[in-house]
């Protein structure tokens, strides 16, 4: 599943639980997981971070989860230093960002309070998983560092936090329904699903498509169907209700995965 700013939203809103959970254990599963070991509410729950290349993600797991690495590497005895035994304070998504954010609080060696947060961004080849001073944004750590010969972004030691590179698109859920129309006169010859995703942020190539179908507009430009058409889909998948889904295919291999119910899957799939 493509994981776009959409689904980094909601993620956020269901991990928001673990606020107040005691940091047990940090351990390394790999050279690209963190896995943070929870208690709260009277039960023990382990949170996955994942940088990888092909799969980031963002999960919790029961016990089956990868044995740890033997040997600790920097990142993670970092990790140890400055988060375990604190508490988690906060779980939240930076707006329009593919990013989840997980504030901590805890205590140093002369038992002082201090607070962490933990950028786990999910964001494809660019993956990352960071630990900042909230209190100067300043980088402590990260899975993977550049050099200050990196054009696009730094991310070092001691260096205040960057965010991602911002994209020339819109914030969804800051745009009205005059301007939205507007832009879809803009772009009228603009196939609707690829208008969908270059437009604004948060979109997925499969979200977009969703979008597109919802309206009646798969496979048409923006100028073949209404603005207000266009409009429903769109605001349809900004607020379709969170329902995991995957799809099917006639011989049951699943090849699609979503947070939303998806309806542009037609005869011969299977949504479960």
């Amino acid at each position: 599943m493509a994981i776009d700013g959409l689904f980094c939203a909601r993620l956020a809103a269901e991990l928001s639980s673990l606020a107040g959970a005691k940091i047990e254990k940090i351990n390394q599963t790999g050279d690209e997981e963190i896995v943070l070991r929870l208690y709260g509410e009277g039960k023990r729950i382990n949170l996955l971070l994942s940088a990888s290349r092909q799969n980031a993600r963002a999960c919790l797991c029961g016990d089956d989860i990868p044995p740890q690495s033997p040997v600790p590497t920097s990142f993670c005895m970092l990790m140890r230093k400055h988060l375990q035994n604190g508490r988690v304070v906060a779980v939240f998504a930076p707006e329009n960002q593919r990013i989840i954010c997980i504030d901590t609080e805890s205590r140093d060696e002369l038992v002082y309070p201090c607070r962490r947060r933990i950028y786990a961004e999910l964001m494809g080849k660019y993956s990352n998983v960071l630990l900042t001073d909230i209190d100067n944004d300043k980088v402590l750590g990260a899975l993977y560092q550049t050099d200050i010969t990196f054009a696009a972004r730094t991310v070092l030691v001691g260096l205040p936090y960057e965010a991602p590179p911002k994209q020339d698109k819109l914030a969804p859920f800051s745009v009205g329904k005059e301007q939205f129309a507007a832009l879809c006169e803009a772009n009228s010859g603009r196939d609707s699903a690829d208008f969908f995703l270059k437009t604004f942020l948060m979109f997925s190539p499969l979200t977009a498509r969703e979008a597109a179908y919802r309206a009646g507009a798969a496979g048409k430009t923006v100028g073949e169907c209404a603005a207000e058409k266009l409009w429903e889909g769109f605001i349809s998948v900004l607020n379709a209700p969170t329902k995991p889904c995957r799809v099917l295919d006639g011989d049951g291999k699943a090849i699609a995965f979503s947070f939303i119910p998806l309806t542009q899957y037609g005869e011969g799939f299977k949504l479960i």
